[in-house]
This record gives C-alpha cells, sequence and structure tokens, in this order.
C-alpha cells in the first residue's frame, strides 16, 4: 500500500549512516509501519495515494498552533501562510531535510522512544523558535522563501529539544489522536468535493465539444447546401427530395433551375417569382424539339452509331 515518496530516501539515508543496507531497510519498515501498533511511528499513511496522513496532521499541528501559539497563529492567517507549506517537509521526512544533522539525530532519538507525537512537539519548538521572525514578515511571500535557511540554522539541538518538551506543558496521545479524528473527516470531505468538482469539469468539457462538434456539423452542411451539394449518408430519394428543394430556390430562368426540373422528374411546376406564361404556350423552358414523322427507323438515313455491332464490327458514325 505504501508507494514511492522521494521523502523515504532522506529517512533511509540516516539508517545508512550506521547499518548496513539489509538492516537499514528493516528499520525503516518497522520505523514507518511497525506490524506492532505500539511500535514505530505508524505514519505509513503518508506515503500511501492521496497522503491523507500528513494531511491529516497538518491539520492537527494548525490546531495545536491556534491553542499554544495564538500570537503566532494569527500572524500566519494574516499574513496568508497555510501551514502545510510550512509542516508537511517535517512530517513527511521526519525532519532530516530541514534541521541539521546533529539536532535531527537528537530528535530521532526522541522519535524512537516518544514516537509519533515527538513530531507535533518539535514542529510547535521550531515555530516558537522562529516565531519573532515570521511574525515581522508582511506576507506568506517573505516567510516561505526563507522558512528553510531559518531551520537550517537551528544548530543547538538542546534549546530545540528543551522547548519540545518543556515549553508546551503536557498534551497526551489520546489528545493527538482525537484531533486526527475530526481532521481526517474534514480532509476525507474536501477529497469528495474535489473528486465531485472533477467529474462536474469532465461533464461540461464534454457537453461543449458535443456543441462544438454539432455547430461544426451545422456550419459544414450549411456550405455543402451553398455549395449545391446534397448531406452525405442521404438515400437517393432523400438525395432528390433535398435537390427538389434547393432548386426552387434558384431564379426561374437559371440554367440550374432548368437542369435541376428535368433531373427532379420534369416537373414544370412554376417556381416562385416566375411570370406567368401566356395561354397556349409551352410552360418548358426547354427549347422544341423537331421529331420525324413515321416509324423509328423511316428515316432514309440510318441512326449514327458508334464502337461495335455484331455483324459489322466497328462502325463510324
Amino acid at each position: 500500500e505504501i508507494g514511492y515518496c522521494q521523502a523515504l530516501n532522506f529517512i533511509a539515508g540516516i539508517f545508512l549512516l550506521f547499518m548496513n543496507e539489509e538492516l537499514a531497510f528493516w528499520s525503516l519498515v518497522q520505523f514507518l509501519a511497525a506490524d506492532d501498533k505500539e511500535l514505530g511511528l505508524q505514519i505509513e499513511d503518508y506515503y500511501k495515494e492521496n497522503m491523507t496522513g500528513v494531511q491529516v496532521d497538518s491539520r492537527v499541528l494548525q490546531g495545536l498552533v491556534a491553542k499554544k501559539l495564538p500570537r503566532l497563529s494569527r500572524a500566519l492567517e494574516q499574513q496568508g501562510v497555510d501551514i502545510s507549506l510550512i509542516a508537511n517537509p517535517w512530517f513527511l521526512t521526519c525532519f532530516t531535510v530541514s534541521l541539521p544533522i546533529s539536532t535531527t539525530l537528537r530528535v530521532w532519538d526522541a522519535l524512537v522512544f516518544e514516537r509519533d507525537k515527538v513530531l507535533f512537539r518539535v514542529a510547535l519548538a521550531i515555530l516558537r523558535l522562529l516565531a519573532d521572525r515570521i511574525e515581522e514578515c508582511s506576507s506568506a511571500d517573505e516567510v516561505l522563501p526563507q522558512m528553510s535557511s531559518w531551520v537550517t540554522g537551528l544548530v543547538q539541538h538542546n534549546v530545540v529539544m528543551k522547548t519540545a518538551f518543556y515549553g508546551f506543558g503536557t498534551f497526551s496521545r489520546k489528545t493527538i489522536n482525537q484531533g486526527r479524528e475530526v481532521a481526517r473527516k474534514q480532509v476525507e470531505q474536501g477529497m469528495r468535493e474535489k473528486e465531485l468538482q472533477r467529474k462536474r469539469r469532465e461533464i461540461e468539457a464534454a457537453e461543449r465539444m458535443r456543441r462544438q462538434q454539432e455547430e461544426k456539423e451545422r456550419q459544414r452542411r450549411e456550405r455543402e447546401i451553398e455549395n449545391g451539394s446534397p448531406p452525405p449518408g442521404q438515400t437517393a430519394d432523400e438525395k432528390a427530395d433535398w435537390f427538389t428543394h434547393d432548386i426552387t430556390t434558384l431564379p426561374a430562368t437559371s440554367p440550374a433551375a432548368y437542369e435541376g426540373r428535368q433531373s427532379a422528374g420534369g416537373s414544370h411546376r412554376e417556381l416562385p417569382g416566375a411570370a406567368a406564361a401566356p395561354a397556349g404556350a409551352s410552360r418548358s423552358l426547354a427549347p422544341p424539339i423537331s421529331r420525324p414523322s413515321g416509324p423509328p427507323h423511316a428515316s432514309s438515313a440510318p441512326p449514327p452509331t458508334h464502337g461495335w455491332t455484331a455483324a459489322a464490327g466497328p462502325q463510324r458514325g
């Protein structure tokens, strides 16, 4: 269930300073996610999908800061600083990339014996030691870029540890777990809302795409009608109906109108706007055709032929 997270590299690196690779691996397992729930930090949720655990603990820390350091809490709120941006790297790496190595090792001694609540004590201690510098800033743009260098300068590990364990009175593991229950509900609710928003955006995007495709198809059909081509995918009867309807919009005397009426079945009905023909006059626009009298082959001249005939071979007209 635990996925790869770059923060694990720094935790494993601390173990590799003091033991071989195999022992470092099993120490990493016990340190983060021991089978015995009374051992290790039990923070495997930090490194699972969505990293729910670290989001929960950041909210717990925010509540502790509001209770233990109210002045600093108000300053961070006024500056627009999201405390998770500060605390998440601390929690994910167990302070290995934030504090100097001498201070980190002192913190780890306490983590091994006192377990995960030390994460909150040390985070509160760092914030208290840096409170004056943070409160002097006016915005998050001033606080966040400098926070890393400020924490790296906390080389007096005894001061950090004394502040962590003697500067805030007592708060039990029960208090931490209660805060986690409340924070987890808030985080899960927020994740559900984000998922609903994501699905809503997907539906809206699909609907926009559908409307765009329909509009493109409508415009394409209009261009085809303007160019005199029937829309594709129609039967022969539908194309004939479409073409008959289309030529009724042409001027009555245009060649296209005449040809269209002939192809539509020889209909000679008047077109809109056509002048009335005089009595006795032919209503067809086609020129009169003179036909010879008598049977079809009564003409003295044989009809012209082209190509081959069965009896005489190739003929010329």
